[in-house]
């Protein structure tokens, strides 16, 4: 046990220190919003303001959410969905599309 915890401070006196901020791991897309105002991640799809439509949106998804921004203004904003082949829809983007 000894020449494990040896090895481990050994491994640890190597490695570098942690940058002081963190990279953002976020996955990030651009693309043109479509007539259908939704966009697909993987397998689904999540509302976005029909207000866009037409534009260029800036997708950011991480672990727990999906925000969409366009012009630097958020467009969409949902809960991630780890499910497959889902459609997450928010009312006031329904809404607004009629």
């Amino acid at each position: 046990m000894t020449e494990l915890h040896e090895r481990l401070g050994e491994d640890r006196a190597a490695m570098m220190a942690l940058p002081p901020m963190l990279p953002d791991p976020a996955w990030r897309e651009t693309k043109r919003l479509g007539r259908d105002h939704w966009v697909r991640i993987g397998t689904c799809d999540y509302s976005v303001h029909p207000r866009a439509i037409g534009r260029r949106v800036e997708i950011r998804m991480d672990l727990d959410e999906v925000v969409v921004t366009c012009g630097g203004d958020e467009v969409a904003r949902h809960p991630r969905s780890w499910a497959r082949h889902r459609t997450i829809t928010d009312p006031a983007h329904e809404l607004a599309r009629r």
